[in-house]
């Protein structure tokens, strides 16, 4: 009893903040003591008792610390406490203060009168107790903390954290009956005063997968208060207070030298006081001296050691560099590591040294660095890396390994995830572990992990194979056998446990390990279903382990048959959604004929020993099938299994063995695509042979599926990124994403009739629903980052695959097995969310892996390019064709009549802006645009909307949701989709306005198709709104529905192959630019004049189309719609350009220059005056003979007609088209003769224009 009255005399004179100082202390005294101590007969005095207590604590607490100064300030604190409490009191016999006395008088017994009293008695006993039991916990684990916690976990944790891990671990063992640390799970959030956010989390024991499940964990965490967890996406990213984003930038892990504790703390968001505001922050940065200090540290190390050779001939070779001279590396310290990095640094300046060549390695790159080496021990040079294995000094270096990793414009959750995966999966078990950020410029930042990892201490040999896939390969069988009959030929078995520990580490050094690091490098790039994959794999208990690679094949196969399988005749669209396919493939029973068949391709593309021969893949394929008609009794994954063969089979080439791709690509044959055409589909495009591609490459990445579909072998078209905004829309646009790309791919190849290459398309879908899952409606600034994140890394990923298989260089050649055997040249273009950092990214990265032509890679260059939004090249085209269409059609002269237009695609987009631009500039007020539509709303006016307010909102680049309403008339109207209204309004303005004509000049594929194409009548169902459409957009109208409107309702349709190609030919001609031009200043010095010459040419060519167009409908095609016959001159001239080129790669070259002069006339003037006679050192030759074909066979159908083509078989009509070349040269040269005769006037020109017009082909004979 006297030691609760001493307790409480104590609390109360400290104000509580002793109690747990007096409680220790009284535990140490003896009964006699704390009996005179208690009794106010003998003198007894509280405060003294509180002053001993005090420094008997400060001893105590000195164990806690490190070192003396620690000591020191502990002693400080606790005799600071004591002054402060020096006011003496008079206490009854429980420790109550007497009222107005403060002397040690003598008392009166106290006597409870109250329940209170006693309450107050058992409270302070209470107390006691538990004081008891804490003192004795913390016997116990401060002793065991200062024993089993690393050394660099004193040096790294600040003095106040390692106090509340300690008080924390001992309030959970003294819960525990034996105070066991199975009970361990503690989360520990702390605030550190520059405004980053701390979480610990300590966990028992030590075993892989550890760090993973607390890198899971804290998606979850109820981070109520101040700080909330944002788990969309898997963001390991917290809030602040203020509701910002903290990134994670820190990470340490550590695990106690028994192996009983894992303590691992995440450390959020960057230092951001101002130490002017707050003074008490100054202590948190480095002192100049102390940093000067780290400094120097390094700059000697790298010059005494590295620098002067010493580190030569060393394990792990530290070479000398120019990086490590004096003001390289002091440059670099300062404006790119933090002071803590540096100040950690320089206990290591090796560490510090080799990760700063891993720097420069990725800096500037999307690339991934990774250096693995053995734990070395104290007398190895490279023991200066290993301070923690030889500082924990019961640690075997053999089985410890460090493994530093840095990833560039990478988000360090995500690369500390994968990282964490990947061990897990190898059954590696992290003991200590780093991470920090380096700044990289305009390339984001660098994320470098340094960790310790150990095989997990069960393990076996013939788990670390099972564990690893196919890395188990005939080598590593050796391995184990070899193993395993060590073990069975020794009769000791500690003899033969030793050999087989052996030989398990070797084969960890020789076959893991480079397995690990290449997995390291394409972790960044690997998709979520594919990480689940493999993952679950090896979480479930079941016999068949995916590896990463195997993994990676099954899912990308999965996500190529979806639109095949799904657009296949009588096939379920619900049965083969891709979700359901993958999720077939993946079962238990399933998963082992998949993993064969991905086997199976690597195989067949094995750079060491590849599987050619044809009969050898049949062979091992109709083995498979056999096993699966035995083993497979389910009809879908049968089906699934059989087309993944058919994919192997149909592949050409893949980069699956290069080493740092950035996703999986496949060159495929073409006709695994069209197998799965339904009956009905092929009624529709009339296949031909033409009409099946010439290539097509599929590329499977984190988040992305792409295709990129080519009808010709030198080709061009733009990318488009579709990023759906829900689950739904995602799933059809998977479904429907290699028809349209094969739609849009063939309406390029119908557009680009007038240039030297073929048609193509690219489409990346892109999966960035769950990045924006946070917000449905208004989706935040953080969400908007993270999903543009997604997509330029989307970008990224989809151009460099494609170059891998285009691009011939010593690794390629090494790394790529090619079934094709012919050199592919393609070009891209910017479409759909496309933006300049792309355009720069791709160039640049075309130069740096080897593209011979690589400023013509991807067009629309931000400085020697053609921008189509800036010089509204497509929207010159269309305004042509409109023009034409509206005197022809609707006898309307636009320069004197008034009309009225309607339009899709807003004052903010290409084609859309540009065009009102287009219509004020040539017909003035006789035009009257009456609604408007894009992605924001529309607006409508019956009288037609201000020019001048459109034009304010071109200009500004606003969507037309931004209409200022008091510029409209009284029957004008402004809806946005904020309103299910204004939602309603905007998708079917198209339909119900009545217009002149309808230029759809933006909006999504297929908007007008065979089930809704009526409602673009009006209500007697015989009326167009608009009896003329200009397709501006790509595929606004589908086929069916042209065909539909022209039939019923007399609607005159100008394609979009014919009425958009001004953008292509723009596109072609900056090609040109780039392959004659090697500097991109030449360009622009005289870009205005090259651009305006541009702007002429097509202009000129899309006039001559259109007159051709109705020229030919109304004299030879009268019973055809406008569409078909654009698709008849298209065909014509590519039919033309065909058999030109054929034939060309047989003349020489002497005949062949001889047509020279038809692509220097396709060219700008001023293009070809700067450079056309480098034309054969600069320009492929194949791309001139296309060249050439395609300028000859355009310039025959547009002066001849498309009969003049289609009446000649194809081997005979390039001998016609030669012939006609020297007719037309024997015509030029009698024209010139007439003009010098002296015949009247009127005759002469009349001569002129019949030889101009017929002359040539008169002198074929051919009328």
């Amino acid at each position: 009893m006297n030691n609760q009255l001493l307790l409480a005399s104590a609390t109360m004179m400290s104000r509580g903040k002793q109690r747990p100082i007096l409680g220790r202390y009284l535990s140490r005294c003896s009964d006699r003591g704390i009996r005179c101590m208690a009794s106010p007969f003998r003198g007894g005095d509280a405060s003294r008792i509180l002053r001993n207590s005090c420094a008997t604590t400060a001893s105590l607490a000195s164990s806690l610390m490190p070192n003396a100064s620690m000591a020191a300030s502990a002693k400080q604190a606790s005799a600071s406490s004591l002054r402060q409490e020096r006011r003496i009191y008079t206490y009854t016999s429980l420790g109550e203060p007497i009222s107005g006395s403060t002397t040690s008088s003598p008392a009166e017994p106290w006597q409870a009168e109250h329940n209170i009293d006693v309450q107050r008695v058992t409270q302070q006993a209470l107390i006691y107790e538990l004081t008891q039991q804490s003192s004795s916990t913390l016997e116990r684990v401060v002793p065991w903390f200062l024993a089993n916690m690393p050394s660099s976990y004193f040096k790294q944790v600040p003095e106040r954290m390692r106090l509340d891990h300690i008080k924390a671990m001992a309030a959970v063992f003294s819960s525990s009956p034996s105070g066991a640390q199975s009970n361990l799970h503690l989360n520990l959030k702390s605030t550190i005063p520059d405004g980053r956010i701390v979480w610990t989390f300590i966990r028992p024991g030590t075993k892989p997968g550890t760090l993973l499940s607390m890198v899971e964990e804290q998606k979850h965490l109820d981070m109520s208060g101040a700080a909330a967890a944002a788990v969309s996406s898997g963001d390991l990213t917290i809030e602040d207070g203020a509701g910002d984003k903290l990134p994670l930038t820190r990470l340490l892990v550590f695990s106690s030298k028994d192996d009983a504790v894992s303590l691992n703390m995440f450390v959020y968001g960057h230092k951001t006081f101002d130490t002017s505001a707050h003074p008490e922050t100054v202590r948190l940065t480095l002192p100049p001296s102390t940093r000067e200090e780290s400094y120097q540290s390094i700059l000697s190390f790298a010059k005494n050691e590295v620098q002067a050779g010493r580190w030569q001939g060393a394990p792990h070779f530290l070479p000398p560099s120019p990086l490590f001279e004096a003001d390289a590396l002091r440059e670099y310290m300062e404006s790119k590591c933090s002071d803590n990095y540096v100040q950690i640094g320089q206990k290591v300046p090796a560490r510090f040294l080799r990760q700063r060549l891993m720097v420069e390695e990725v800096s500037g790159t999307e690339g991934c660095a990774v250096h693995m080496e053995k734990a070395a021990s104290a007398s190895s040079i490279s023991a200066l890396v290993d301070e923690d294995v030889n500082m924990d000094g019961n640690i075997s270096s053999s089985d410890y390994f460090w493994i530093d990793v840095a990833v560039a414009n990478s988000l360090p959750q995500i690369a500390l995830e994968h990282t964490c995966r990947l061990l897990y999966m190898h059954q590696l078990d992290v003991s200590r572990a780093r991470l920090d950020i380096i700044d990289d410029g305009d390339n984001g930042s660098i994320t470098l992990l340094r960790l310790l990892v150990r095989p997990g201490s069960k393990a076996s040999l013939e788990e670390i194979s099972s564990w690893n896939g196919r890395a188990m390969d005939k080598s590593m069988e050796d391995a184990t056998i070899a193993a395993a009959a060590a073990a069975d030929a020794d009769t000791d078995d500690t003899d033969g446990s030793q050999q087989q520990e052996l030989q398990k580490q070797q084969v960890q050094q020789k076959y893991i390990f480079p397995l690990l690091a290449q997995e390291l490098k394409r972790a960044k790039w690997l998709d979520p279903a594919t990480i689940d994959l493999v993952f679950n794999s090896h979480m479930k208990s079941s016999k068949t382990v995916v590896g990463v690679i195997q993994g990676e094949i099954i899912t990308a196969m999965a996500s190529l048959m979806h639109p095949i399988m799904a657009q296949q005749e009588g096939g379920d669209a619900l049965l083969y959604t891709k979700s359901n396919i993958l999720e077939t493939l993946s079962q238990p029973r399933i998963l082992p004929w998949a993993v064969k068949i991905a086997d199976l391709f690597l195989d067949r593309f094995d750079p060491e020993n590849p599987l050619r021969d044809d009969d050898d893949l049949e062979r091992r394929m109709d083995a498979i099938k056999q096993d699966i008609s035995k083993n497979v009794e389910q009809t879908l994954a049968v089906e699934l299994l059989g087309k993944m063969m058919d994919i192997v089979k149909h592949t050409l080439k893949t980069n699956v063995y290069m080493q740092d791709r950035y996703g999986l690509g496949l060159r495929l044959d073409p006709n695994i695509m069209m197998q799965g055409k339904t009956s009905q589909q092929q009624q529709q495009q009339k296949p031909k042979h033409d009409e099946i591609p010439y290539g097509i490459f599929f590329v499977h990445g984190r988040r992305f599926n792409g295709y990129h579909v080519r009808f010709r072998d030198i080709s061009r078209g733009g990318m488009r990124l579709v990023t759906p905004t829900s689950s739904e829309q995602l799933a059809l646009e998977s479904a429907r994403q290699f028809e349209e790309c094969y739609g849009l791919a063939y309406a390029q190849q119908l557009k680009n009739k007038d240039i030297p290459e073929g048609g193509s398309k690219a489409v990346c879908l892109i999966d960035t629903v769950d990045l924006m899952a946070s917000s449905t409606s208004s989706p935040s600034m953080d969400a908007e980052q993270t999903k543009n994140f997604a997509i330029r890394k989307s970008v990224k990923a989809f151009t460099d695959t494609i170059l891998d298989l285009v691009v011939s260089t010593d690794e390629t050649k090494k790394n790529i097995v090619d079934y094709w055997g012919r050199p592919e040249v393609l070009y891209l273009g910017p479409d759909e969310q496309v933006i300049p950092d792309d355009i720069n990214w791709i160039i640049g990265r075309a130069a740096k892996r080897g593209y011979n032509t690589p400023a013509a890679f991807m067009s629309s260059k931000p400085k020697a390019g053609i921008n189509h939004k800036e010089f509204g090249v497509t929207s010159e085209g269309v305004n042509v064709y409109l023009d034409v269409a509206l005197r022809e059609t609707l006898q309307i002269d636009p320069t004197k009549d008034s009309f009225t237009i309607k339009m899709t695609g807003g004052p903010d987009g290409d084609v859309g802006g540009n065009e009102i631009k287009i219509l004020v500039r040539e017909y003035g007020s006789n035009c009257k645009i009456v609604g408007i539509a894009d992605h924001s709303g529309c607006a409508e006016d019956p009288d037609g909307l201000d020019h001048d307010e459109l034009l304010r909102l071109v200009n500004a680049s606003l969507p037309i949701a931004e209409f200022n309403g008091s510029k409209l008339g009284k029957r004008g109207a402004v809806h946005d989709v904020s309103t299910d209204e204004g939602v309603k309004a905007r998708n079917s303005m198209h339909n119900r306005l009545v217009a002149d004509a309808f230029v759809p000049c933006g909006g999504r594929p297929n908007t007008i198709d065979k089930t809704n194409y009526q409602r673009f009548l009006l209500p007697d169902g015989v009326t167009p709104s608009s009896r003329l459409i200009v397709e501006g957009a790509n595929l606004f109208v589908t086929a069916e529905a042209r065909q539909s409107l022209w039939q019923e309702a007399g609607v005159t349709i100008v394609k979009d192959s014919s009425a958009n190609k001004g953008g292509v030919i723009t596109s072609s001609y900056e090609i040109c630019a780039a392959m004659l031009l090697t500097d991109e200043n030449d360009f622009f010095a005289k870009k205005d004049q090259i651009v305006s010459e541009v702007l002429a040419k097509l202009r000129g060519l899309a006039g001559l189309e259109a007159r051709l167009l109705f020229r030919e409908q109304k004299n030879a095609y009268s019973d055809k719609s406008l569409p078909e016959v654009s698709q008849i001159i298209s065909n014509s001239i590519n039919k033309a350009t065909d058999a030109l080129t054929t034939a060309l790669a047989t003349l020489s070259e002497e005949d062949r220059d001889q047509l020279l002069p038809l692509f220097r006339a396709h060219l700008p003037p001023t293009l070809a005056d700067m450079a056309f006679e480098h034309v054969h050192e600069r320009v492929p030759e194949q791309y001139i003979q296309n060249a050439i074909a395609s300028c000859l066979a355009s310039k025959l159908v547009y002066k001849e007609g498309t009969k003049f083509i289609d009446n000649n078989q194809p081997h005979k009509l390039a001998e016609i088209a030669l012939e006609y070349v020297k007719k037309e040269k024997e015509i030029a040269t009698l024209m010139h003769a007439i003009e010098e005769t002296d015949m009247p006037d009127e005759e002469k020109q009349r001569v002129l224009k019949l030889l101009d017009a017929g002359g040539a082909r008169t002198a074929l004979s051919l009328l």
